[in-house]
């Protein structure tokens, strides 16, 4: 994140990119991402083999884990505050901080997640995640808003 909040302005004018394309394109990864995390249920694993064992590492941790930790959301989401830090004027500091505390909630969301697994249980699980998938969907919306504004002003 902290790579993307240093050179995504760079490579955005490296490749001829508007910000306005990379709000829209980032707001579809977002989208997309919102829609996923609304309509998903939470399956319940039943306990046995090391083949069970396997599925269920390979539905849980790779598509949840690596996407909405450091995937193409959330390198588009870093570069889209980065260039907004940088049109205000304001440093960069706050988007570090952020990023900083987004790390460290992550780091403590993984390390404990069996506990707060069992302790929000399958319907809160459920619930959770429909929450952040409508926070993650309104925020895709956002960016394909501000996309089209600055792509299109006399549209809007």
């Amino acid at each position: 994140m902290i790579t993307a909040m240093l050179t995504g302005m760079a490579i955005l004018n490296f490749f001829e990119i508007s910000i306005g394309a990379f709000r829209i394109a980032g707001g579809l990864l977002l989208l997309n991402t919102g829609l996923s995390m609304m309509t998903a249920s939470q399956g319940i694993v039943v306990r046995g083999t090391d083949t069970e064992f396997s599925k269920m590492i390979s539905m849980a941790v790779i598509p949840i884990s690596i996407p909405l930790t450091t995937g193409a959301g959330t390198i588009s989401t870093v570069i889209v505050f980065s260039y907004q830090f940088h049109l205000s004027g304001k440093p960069a500091f706050e988007l570090f901080c952020a990023i900083l505390t987004m790390t460290i909630l992550i780091y403590l969301s993984f390390r404990y997640s069996t506990l707060i697994v069992r302790f929000l249980g399958e319907t809160g699980m459920d619930v959770l995640s429909k929450i952040f998938g409508l926070i993650t969907l309104a925020l895709g919306i956002q960016f394909i808003i501000g996309g089209i504004e600055g792509a299109f002003p006399k549209f809007m």
